[in-house]
């Protein structure tokens, strides 16, 4: 030790002995900076201020906030290196005995190494930021109030970092037997604060009405490693030319601060705790596996805290809210006393003692879950006044039919069999580690994003109105009779600049036919003209062309298939006409006699069926069929179309296709298909005779599902029958819902005609409602909708 008991003062021996040891740190941070500095005003100047602007507002460490998430790390590392250079003494028995008897009290010394780890970089941020600064004086920039808060957030923000790996670090060292040890509790400790963002999130998801999963969304008090992220990931910021933005149009906030003062919190507090506790460690710790009487206990509550919300996270998908918890609690108590048999030096006694402490532990979680369970202090029937409310923006897993956000989400999934079962997406709760460590959670709002902006006071009376509905009736049980699967997410922006968020994934079917009407804000209606240029099954921009310049002609029972060539602009403008004035009510609510058929746009990728091409035919630029294996000429598209104008078996899914089920209210539609003398397509001959069987059940019995996990609404689909023959050639019989959910089938001719005559393809579905499975003589498969008051008149027993 170079440290001698005779110094005049010894607290300062050991402070500048500290600082000597961890030299390489604020070293090389300063080298760094200052060359970052140097470098970013000589290629201005070689390139002589190729950008005006530039020059005109100049640099702050561009190219060190440009590489954050680099940065961040190497940040991290060096404070893990310094706690552990610094505190590596207290692990040596012999070291112990001379530090300890140099005349300072234990908490002097661990707070001069403290303060020796820590003030040294502290000093070079904040000179290399003043020469920063006056570099950008000194070259005429522009230097206000947005190039000072960038620069203090900036020094603050990488001093808070590592000062939370630093006090991790030094603490995990100062009270463990060996390196291992701290190694292990260093980790354990670091993720406190990420896990806990989680575990409180994922209560309030399960347990609290309309929870939020994930925490603080702008603010950040769960995650201090991404405290720095603020300029990758804030509104309105890029990684270059931070500082013109925030002279122009972004700024710096309250929030973008939070990320940095968290890490400063947890740090004090750390701090406070250890300088508390040094004095009354034992010396027999040092050297020994086990012995950490106080970090073996504390860091065995929070693996046992982890690996539970883990596993509670990912069973809350498919089970309830108690059986998560209770899986939280029984793995919680797994892993606490196995990590206390493993960390602990005499195992049987210390065993016991930690069996007398789960009862406290689980005391407390299930508190924890009762606050949650009962409101949260208000949160669940919070709804804001309308008065007080700027903008709302919303997400709902059912929009409106014919915008292109609903539409290109396909949220029905895949139709097999001639059935899109319409189960509801909800919310995903799978973990991911680099989920755990940035950001304190999942952050996973599910499958659909906030897309419609609401602004006028008609339209936010009515959101509010909805959710005041919501929330008065509470969470409903799963298998409730009037439950149902139904995402919506709504963000208040308050006049005060407060945002306020909820979330639902399970209504009532009472709210769900009210939220359905949301399908008549002008941001989802606004959509509607963009109908021929988006695509389900295709993510870049399309245009009319694709959908092969024609259309197909349905009949409703979607066994007869008429393709009609060229898609004509004034049809076009006829169906943007019916579809922009089409109300949720005349979408969602009509009666099954108001359908007439439906039109059918197939994408260029269906091509094949259209045209009868062969595996070995390709397409060329202008419109020759050209055979690929040989390069000669088979045919031309408009013959082929000619040879196949009819196409009466195809397979089509109303869902997942593009796809318009034409009503009476369609005018325009209707007369331009009347002028053309193609209603005559929409007609058919088929009866019950042409039916072998049906099957008839309700959404959530033709899945075995919960009345929770599934959408209230339902679109009609047909697989010919071809492609039931190559299901189940291909072993796809898993999917097949009704044969594998639905038991028995009804023969008789007059029911089957009855369901036959009163089917709707499209539209609301009540828990009462039934969907039909129909399967025709030639093998063919199709299922219809049938509403209660039909269903009830057939006595089925």
């Amino acid at each position: 030790m170079t440290l001698k008991k005779s110094s005049r003062d010894p607290f300062a021996s050991m402070f500048w002995n500290s600082v000597k040891k961890t030299r390489f740190v604020p070293i090389v941070t300063l080298v760094v900076l200052l060359l970052t500095t140097l470098l970013e005003f000589v290629f201005d100047y070689i390139n002589g201020y190729y950008d005006w602007n530039q020059k005109r507002y100049g640099h702050f460490w561009d190219s060190i906030l440009d590489g954050i998430l680099l940065a961040v790390p190497i940040i991290v590392v060096f404070g893990v290196i310094s706690g552990t250079v610094l505190f590596r003494f207290v692990q040596s028995k012999k070291q112990v005995n001379v530090i300890f008897s140099l005349g300072l009290s234990r908490r002097k010394i661990f707070l001069a190494k403290y303060l020796g780890g820590i003030v040294p970089l502290a000093a070079v941020l904040a000179f290399s930021a003043t020469v920063e600064v006056l570099a950008d004086i000194i070259s005429g920039c522009i230097v206000k109030f947005p190039t000072i808060h960038l620069a203090l957030i900036s020094v603050a923000g990488i001093l808070g970092t590592y000062t939370f790996a630093f006090t991790v670090a030094a603490v995990s060292m100062a009270f463990s037997g060996n390196i291992v040890e701290s190694g292990i509790f260093s980790v354990i400790l670091a993720i406190f604060p990420n896990f806990s963002g989680i575990f409180f999130g994922h209560m309030r998801s399960i347990f609290t009405h309309g929870g939020v999963e994930a925490y603080g969304k702008d603010w950040n008090f769960f995650s201090p490693f991404s405290a720095l992220l603020i300029v990758q990931t804030g509104e309105g910021y890029r990684k270059n030319y931070l500082l013109r933005i925030l002279y122009t149009s972004g700024k710096l906030t309250a929030t973008d601060w939070s990320g940095t003062i968290t890490c400063f919190v947890l740090s004090a507090i750390i701090f406070a705790i250890a300088y508390w506790a040094f004095p009354k460690r034992k010396n027999e710790t040092s050297g020994y596996f086990g012995k950490a009487k106080g970090l073996n206990e504390i860091c065995g509550a929070m693996t046992g805290f982890y690996i539970g919300t883990i596993v509670s996270l990912n069973l809350t998908e498919n089970h309830s809210a108690i059986i998560a918890f209770v899986s939280f609690i029984l793995t919680f108590i797994l892993v606490y006393l196995v990590f206390k048999f493993l960390f602990t030096y005499k195992r049987m006694k210390n065993m016991k003692q930690s069996v007398k402490r789960i009862a406290a532990y689980v005391a407390a979680f299930a508190l924890i879950a009762v606050i949650f369970s009962t409101g949260l202090f208000g949160y669940s029937s919070y709804v804001p006044n309308a008065k007080k409310v700027e903008s709302i923006e919303i997400s709902l897993e059912i929009s409106n039919p014919y915008d292109i956000i609903n539409y290109s989400t396909d949220i029905h999934g895949d139709e097999v069999y001639g059935y899109s079962p319409m189960i509801s997406n909800g919310f995903s709760n799978q973990v991911e580690l680099s989920d755990v460590i940035f950001w304190g959670g999942t952050a996973n709002f599910g499958s659909f994003y906030l897309d419609c902006t609401v602004e006028k006071d008609n339209e936010i009376k009515k959101v509010i109105d909805i959710h005041k509905a919501i929330a008065k009736e509470g969470k409903i049980k799963a298998n409730a009779d009037n439950a149902c699967g139904y995402g919506i997410m709504i963000s208040y922006k308050l006049s005060n600049g407060r945002t306020v968020d909820r979330r639902y994934s399970t209504v009532s079917t009472e709210s769900a036919m009210k939220m359905l009407g949301l399908g008549d804000l002008e941001g989802f209606k606004d959509e509607i003209s963009e109908y021929f240029y988006y695509h389900s099954q295709s993510m870049e921009k399309l245009g009319p062309s694709d959908y092969l310049d024609g259309f197909c002609l349905l009949s409703k029972n979607l066994k007869s298939c008429k393709y009609v060539d060229g898609l004509k602009y004034d049809f076009m403008k006829a169906i943007l006409a019916d579809l922009e004035n089409q109300s949720a009510q005349q979408i969602y609510f009509h009666n099954p006699e108001d359908e007439l058929g439906v039109i059918y746009f197939p994408l260029n990728d269906s091509v094949s069926s259209i045209l009868g091409l062969r595996d070995n035919e390709i397409i060329g630029s202008d419109g020759v069929i050209i055979n690929a294996d040989t390069n000669e000429i088979t045919g031309t598209v408009k013959e082929r179309r000619v040879g196949f104008p009819d196409l009466p078996d195809t397979s089509i899914s109303i869902s997942g296709d593009r796809c318009i089920v034409v009503t009476k209210d369609m005018t325009n539609i209707v007369k331009y298909l009347t002028d053309k003398n193609l209603m005559q397509y929409f007609k058919s001959d088929v009866t019950a005779n042409d039916v072998d069987k049906i099957k008839i059940a309700t959404r959530a019995e033709t899945v075995g599902k919960k009345n929770s996990e599934m959408l209230p609404l339902f679109a009609a689909g047909y697989a010919c029958a071809d492609e039931v023959k190559s299901n189940d050639t291909m072993s796809r019989q898993a999917s097949h819902d009704f044969a594998n959910h639905v038991g028995g089938s009804i023969e008789d001719k007059a029911t089957i005609q009855t369901v036959l005559d009163n089917t709707l393809l499209y539209g609301f579905n009540d828990n009462s409602d039934r969907i039909v499975e129909v399967t025709y003589n030639d093998g063919s498969i199709a299922t219809y909708a049938l509403k209660a008051d039909v269903y009830n008149k057939l006595n089925i027993k």
